[in-house]
């Protein structure tokens, strides 16, 4: 999940951490939310309790050196989790999807 519809400099740990946690417990809790059916109404809950949970995968994962980071699931029905959730870059999602839904490589596969 990439934070969407805000300009964000995400080589601020604090302040991404703080937007993709309000946007992941709104995607995950809040019925109204657009992205609610794909997210909480599929069951998929945010576990992270502070955005400073966030802070320490921004950490991990050295999102301030990616270009457009997007937060992983491991498992794509599993909950946003520590242990379920890793950065990588927004364009290595993308392929990764095509190639898992439609089974066709981009770039080899990067």
């Amino acid at each position: 999940m990439k934070l969407t519809n805000r300009k964000c400099d995400c080589k601020d740990k604090k302040k991404y951490s703080i937007l993709l946690y309000r946007q992941l417990r709104r995607y995950c809790h809040t019925p109204t939310s657009l992205l609610f059916p794909i997210y909480g109404g599929m069951g998929v809950r945010c576990e992270f309790r502070k955005a400073t949970e966030l802070e320490e995968l921004y950490t991990r994962d050295h999102v301030d050196q990616m270009i457009e980071p997007f937060l992983a699931r491991k498992d794509d029905a599993g909950n946003f989790s520590r242990e379920n959730c890793y950065f990588m870059e927004s364009k290595i999602t993308v392929q990764r999807f095509i190639n898992k839904v439609y089974g066709w490589e981009i770039n080899g596969g990067e």
